[in-house]
């Protein structure tokens, strides 16, 4: 009876150990393929669809930087202006070399007077200015060759009460506003003040601003007035020096 319980047990051995073999092989197979599925998981790049068209491309690499992902700014309409001289038209108005509008000696002026205030001036018959609706600066502004009227403000009347970091320059010398007037609109300094008194007895500063690339391409004038709170300001803009020259000087308040 022993010799057949040894024969027994000694045949059902070799099934249970293949058993296990197999087990534990299929178990670390499994284990592995967790494993190589976890670091592939990490090692891929997700991409993130942002609001706006912007897309995440997942973590800088700090060794090789990642090209910068930018979205292209709206393209402003060209408009194109002529700088080739004209010949003096019938109304006397010709383009110079520069592309700045000019008119003949015998071009016939007229007086402009303000819609707010109490300033006038004189221009050729044949600028054409236009105003805006519900502006509080009374506004005049060209419109020639195409170009938008607000990119070419003539003149207007600022009111130094209108806010309180204006305030300061109502009791003092209208220069020092002049020369802090560039620091509201971007530009780098002053390239040049110069003080005069035109025809009417109107005390004036002919400045040149600096723009971004360090040139000085208008003439801005500014007028003291009678009344310390307003100060008027007119730009040369398109207008050729044989137009703005005579039209500054024609400039007056309350006349």
């Amino acid at each position: 009876m022993t010799k057949i319980m040894d024969t027994g047990e000694s045949e059902q051995i070799p099934p249970i150990k293949n058993t296990a073999i197999i087990a534990i092989g299929v178990s670390v197979a499994v284990i592995a393929l967790i494993i190589l599925q976890h670091n592939l998981a990490f090692q891929g790049v997700g991409t993130i669809v942002l609001p706006a068209g912007g897309t995440y491309l997942g973590p800088t690499d700090t060794t090789t930087p990642a090209p910068a992902i930018t979205t292209p700014a709206p393209v402003a309409p060209t408009v194109t202006v002529s700088t080739t001289p004209t010949a003096p038209t019938k109304n006397g108005t010709y383009t110079t070399a520069q592309g700045k509008f000019a008119v003949t000696k015998d071009a016939v002026w007229v007086t402009v007077k303000g819609n707010k205030y109490p300033y006038s001036f004189k221009k050729p018959s044949a600028l054409n200015l236009v105003t805006f609706p519900n502006d509080q600066f009374d506004i005049y502004a060209i419109s020639w060759n195409g170009q938008p009227p607000d990119q070419n403000v003539l003149i207007g009347v600022d009111n130094l009460n209108r806010t309180d970091a204006l305030k300061q320059y109502i009791d003092v010398s209208k220069r020092t506003y002049v020369e802090n007037w560039w620091k509201q609109f971007g530009l780098k300094g002053i390239g040049s003040i110069t003080e005069f008194t035109n025809s009417h007895g109107l005390k004036g500063y002919r400045a040149k601003f600096l723009n971004s690339a360090g040139q000085t391409p208008n003439d801005d004038v500014f007028f003291e007035t009678p009344n310390p709170i307003y100060v008027i300001h007119i730009a040369s803009g398109v207008l050729d020096s044989s137009v703005f020259d005579p039209l500054i000087d024609s400039v007056a308040w309350g006349k």
